[in-house]
C-alpha cells in the first residue's frame, strides 16, 4: 500500500473506534459472521497500512540522517501494526542521551483523531539538558515525558505514503539535529 486509503483515512479520523478496532477483541457474539468477515478484511487492511507507512518513515529518516549514522532495519511486520510504532536506534555517539527516534501513530492530544507523530525518545538523565538545547534554537516540540514530540501528521484520503514520511522525518530530523 502506498497511500491513505478510504478505509484506513475513516479509521484514523475516529479515535476511539481506532483503538477499538485494533484491540483485537471478539465480536462474535454482537457480529454476524458477514460482518466479522468484513471487520477481519478491515482490520488486516489498516494493519498493512499501519506497517507500510511506518517502514517508509524509517526509510526518509535513513535518508536523511545517514550522514549522521542513522540506520533503519526490517521492522517486524505484526509487532509494528500491533504497536502502531518502529523506533530506530540512536546513531553511535548518541547512546548515552537518546533511546532512539520513533514515528507512532497515536490519538492527538483531544483523541480524536490518530495522527503520525516523528518523536525523539531520551534518556532520563538527559532530557532536561536536550529540551533545553532545543528550546534554545527555537526548534519546534512538545514534551510529554521522556518522549519530545514533533508535529502530527494527520491522515487525509488519498495522501501518499512517501509525502507522509517525509513530512514526519523532515520533523524528526530537524528535532534530532537540534539535539545534537
Amino acid at each position: 500500500m502506498d497511500a491513505v486509503t478510504d478505509i484506513l483515512a475513516f479509521a484514523a479520523t475516529h479515535a476511539d473506534y481506532w483503538t477499538e478496532f485494533l484491540s483485537g477483541q471478539d465480536y462474535s457474539a454482537v457480529l454476524s459472521g458477514d460482518e466479522m468477515k468484513a471487520l477481519e478484511a478491515a482490520d488486516r487492511h489498516v494493519r498493512e497500512g499501519i506497517y507500510d507507512l511506518l517502514l517508509e518513515c524509517g526509510k526518509r529518516l535513513e535518508e536523511k540522517l545517514k550522514g549522521d549514522g542513522v540506520v533503519t532495519r526490517n521492522f517486524q511486520r505484526d509487532a509494528t501494526a500491533r504497536n502502531r510504532v518502529v523506533r530506530i536506534d540512536p546513531p553511535k555517539g548518541f547512546g548515552d542521551r537518546l533511546y532512539g527516534l520513533e514515528f507512532a501513530l497515536v490519538p492527538d492530544d483531544k483523541n480524536e483523531k490518530i495522527l503520525l507523530y516523528p518523536r525523539l525518545v531520551v534518556k532520563k538523565g538527559s532530557i532536561d539538558k536536550v529540551k533545553s538545547k532545543l528550546a534554545s534554537q527555537k526548534t519546534a516540540f512538545q514534551p510529554d515525558d521522556y518522549y519530545l514530540y514533533g508535529e502530527g501528521v494527520p491522515l487525509e484520503k488519498d495522501a501518499s505514503f512517501a509525502t507522509l514520511a517525509g513530512t514526519a522525518a523532515t520533523t524528526l530530523a530537524a528535532i534530532f539535529q537540534g539535539a545534537k
